[in-house]
């Protein structure tokens, strides 16, 4: 599945150039704010603008207890210079709180007091001995510094910055680390963007820094300049602009993940560097050669895993071992050469790489791992496999190009998928154990002989073998389970010997030319096993009473869940009527279905896969039950007859493009707690005209709503935290709209030619480029009052009728 990027690097750099202008807005409005009267400025509100409860802490009072003014609606607050100690979720939830001072008498603040207040500034006693995880966690600064106490915008801890003490601080961009600072604490500065200078730097006091401390931020360069001895795992992942490093001599560890998802052009190893985990520079698309260090004898898991640009691996005769995914889908690699010194090869390795098309082992291999060159359709040769006798499951599993002439004489072992898409044209079946799909899918399969010896044909082995013509069952085969042969839609005659004493159902399903069936009469079938085969009845090779509909499929008590591609394309089935022992729907058990139309799911139903009814043309109707926890990624996309959809308690999110293209959707109904929305959910509904957010949401993906052509209304609910670009865009019926965000993202309401009215209110404070963009109805608009960043010509580019723009008084054009 291809996940769409609608926007170019173009655009990225025009983002990036907007995100630093809002920056110095903030910046100049904060220092404007110190020296503005709060009083004058309420008195110059308008009618419209919301009151808040005025709250006072007593004079005399001590400790402020446990979630004491958790999720009130006061701007600002006097703590008393008696208070010693703010106790946990005290002020957790404040969504107006702006701004906070802790007198020197405090000497504590609890986990969580100050999450989710939209904070711009925070003084913090000197007195604070340390910070515990969290204590800040969501809140909003733009600027923070560390400075003598008493300067406004300050935060003080003399033991250094704890677990998760900025966590999910999306405006804090810059920070002054003081001296007295040796621990940079785990998480503590996760998704905050820290791009407000050229180059990050972590001072010679900083002696630690703790897992996952800068989770995707933005800066592009870090220098570390003390002592560290490891950068821990995660430290820096998904930093998708840091593409460069200064690391001290001290440093002797890469802990896992370290770099992963960054924008390096190389892998590095530091001559002090004695220890390296899996993954540390997985993700990192930039990255075009690895030449591996030959002081390491291990390539660790995972650890060039997903670069998409990485085309050379260069793997000297000191390396030993591979282990599992460490070259997993780097999807331009070309060929690759594995040197006879390495005697360990892990599962996975090169899974996924998509361009691989030559690998050379080393000499006298006897085994392919689990999944070694699963999902490799280009692969064409794999040199010195003469010795090899064991192939695991998912060993070839997608290798297009594979075995031609057919599999290795010499196995003994062969185990799931392990030939299932390959190119094998035809195929003698040496006497072994098989296992479950060992020979499935494959496209190019017209004649397969089955060995003497072999006493089973497992479940789906040959099934979906579209071009499979001729089939060869000795003597000796006792049992054919089930969907042996399903979808073998060439297959015209079979002859089943007298030694078979079971078939297992669905075993000839939907093979659509079978005429001609040799058997024992005494062989009994269940009704299922030639489903789907509408030319036996016709010539009367099997009894009526024998030959199912294949409308509707009951999935029977026994199994707990229907696997990945059951039913994929099927063309036949109608209805589906699950027991409730399933409890997991496999990836694209249902796809592409187009007659399914009715669907009875397990009352126990806790997991969909991905795309497990994408393409279900015909379905209209689908009751999800209350045991639902787990939707994954486009799992209705492409209904195009589903009109309505009500999300049950247990999901709190809705995954990438999971009602994407469901063109006639009108209704979406959510009972529980939801929470988050993906990119491109509800992208091309063309027919949802209102959607309402409930009251506890929190982030909306790209692409949300893009090209719901009849939206005509949306309710927000003003606890949204996160939203990223093109949600409304295309969204032509929509006509009026109220936005209270503190940012209006990138071409937001790109196309709302038929936008008239845009209403903001206090949040909103930056609005990005081409948000209005071609918004042709759209004649006067009032922006914010407490607008921090506009570029007024991007913004409202092609808004031919824009005649008037009314500015705040006290914005600053010229910023």
């Amino acid at each position: 599945m291809v996940k769409e990027n609608n926007h170019s690097s173009e655009d990225d750099e025009a983002l990036k150039e907007d995100d630093k202008a809002a920056l110095n807005c903030q910046r100049q409005q904060m220092l404007d704010d110190e020296s503005s009267n709060k009083k004058d400025d309420n008195s110059e509100n308008n009618e419209n603008s919301q009151e808040f409860t005025p709250v006072v802490i007593p004079p005399e009072t001590t400790i402020i207890e446990k979630g004491a003014y958790e999720n009130q609606s006061f701007e600002s607050i006097n703590i008393p210079s008696t208070v010693q100690s703010i106790g946990y979720i005290a002020f957790s939830g404040c969504i107006n709180l702006k701004s906070i001072v802790i007198p020197d008498s405090g000497t504590s603040i609890g986990k969580y007091a100050f999450k989710k207040c939209p904070l711009t500034s925070i003084v913090v006693s000197k007195n604070v001995h340390s910070l515990p995880g969290f204590v800040f966690e969501k809140n909003r600064l733009c600027i923070q510094s560390y400075e003598p106490s008493g300067s406004h915008k300050t935060v003080e801890s003399n033991k250094g910055t704890p677990k998760n003490l900025f966590n999910e601080d999306v405006r804090l961009r810059s920070i002054v680390i003081p001296t007295s600072v040796t621990k940079i604490g785990r998480e503590c500065f996760e998704y905050c963007p820290l791009d407000g200078e050229k180059v990050f730097r972590i001072p010679p006091n900083v002696k630690v820094i703790e897992d996952g401390a800068f989770v995707k931020c933005n800066f592009e360069e870090v220098v570390i300049e003390g002592d560290i001895t490891e950068v821990a795992s995660s430290v820096f992942n998904d930093c998708k602009y840091l593409s460069k490093v200064t690391l001290p001599d001290s440093v002797t560890k890469f802990g896992d993940y370290a770099f992963a998802g960054c924008a390096f052009d190389k892998v590095f190893f530091p001559k002090s560097v004695k220890e390296i985990k899996q993954g540390v520079f997985s993700r990192n698309n930039n990255i075009k050669e690895l030449v591996w260090d030959e002081r390491f004898d291990c390539i660790p898991n995972k650890y060039v895993s997903e670069c998409r640009n990485l085309s050379k691996i260069v793997i000297p005769n000191t390396v030993t071992s591979i282990q599992e995914s460490a070259f997993n889908a780097c999807i331009s690699l070309v060929t690759l050469e594995i040197p006879n010194s390495v005697v360990k090869i892990g599962d996975n390795v090169c899974d996924g790489c998509k361009e691989l098309r030559s690998v050379t082992l080393l000499v006298g291999i006897t085994k392919i791992n689990f999944g070694l060159f699963s999902n490799c359709p280009k692969l064409s040769e794999v040199k010195n496999m003469e010795k090899v006798v064991k192939i695991k499951k998912d060993g070839f599993k997608g290798a297009h190009r594979m075995f031609k002439n057919g599999i290795p004489i010499n196995l003994t072992e062969i185990g799931d998928w392990a030939f299932s898409g390959c190119g094998i044209k035809e195929l003698i079946v040496p006497k072994l154990e098989l296992n479950n799909k060992v020979f499935s899918k494959n496209n190019n399969l017209t004649k397969v002989v089955i060995s003497d010896g072999v006493d089973k044909l497992p479940e789906k082995c040959f099934a979906e073998c579209p071009n499979l013509k001729v089939v060869v069952i000795p003597n000796t085969v006792e049992s054919i389970e089930s969907e042996c042969f399903f979808n073998c839609i060439s297959l015209e005659e079979i002859s089943i010997p007298k030694s078979v004493k079971s078939i297992g159902k669905d075993c000839f399903a939907n093979c659509k030319n079978l005429k001609k069936v040799n058997k024992d009469d005494s062989l009994n079938c269940n009704e299922t096993v030639f489903v789907g085969c509408p030319l036996l009845s016709r010539n009367g090779a099997i009894k009526k009473d024998n030959q199912s509909i294949g409308a509707v499929a009951h999935i029977p008590i026994e199994p707990s869940e229907i696997q990945e591609y059951d039913f994929e394309n099927n063309d036949i089935i109608e209805e589906v009527i699950m027991a409730d022992s399933i409890k997991t729907l496999g990836f694209r058990c249902f796809k592409n279905c187009t007659r399914l139309s009715k669907v009875v799911l397990s009352q126990s139903l806790e997991k969909t896969n991905v795309e497990c009814f994408s393409g279900c043309v015909s379905l209209k109707d689908i009751e999800l039950p209350k045991s639902l926890t787990d939707m994954q990624e486009s799992v209705f996309s492409g209904c195009v007859s589903l009109t309505k959809i009500v999300i049950p308690k247990k999901i709190n999110k809705l995954d990438y493009g999971t009602f994407e293209n469901c063109d006639k959707l009108e209704i979406v109904q959510f009972l529980g707690d939801f929470r988050n929305l993906e990119d491109c959910v509800f992208a091309n509904c063309k027919s949802l005209k209102e959607f309402v957010f409930p009251g506890n949401f929190f982030m909306i993906g790209k692409r949300c709503f893009q090209n719901c052509e009849k939206l005509e209304k949306i309710i927000f609910n003003y606890n949204i935290y996160l939203y990223d670009h093109l949600l409304f865009s295309g969204c032509v019926s929509l006509k009026e709209i109220e936005i209270d965000f503190m940012y209006v993202p990138f071409r937001c309401f790109d196309g709302c030619v038929n936008l008239e009215k845009v209403t903001f209110g206090d949040k909103a404070e930056i609005i990005y480029k081409w948000c209005f963009r071609n918004c042709k109805s759209l004649k006067e608009i009032t922006l914010p009052k407490n607008l921090c960043y506009i570029n007024e010509k991007t913004v409202f580019e092609g808004c031919d009728n824009l005649k008037k723009i009314i500015y705040p008084e006290n914005y600053k054009k010229d910023i």
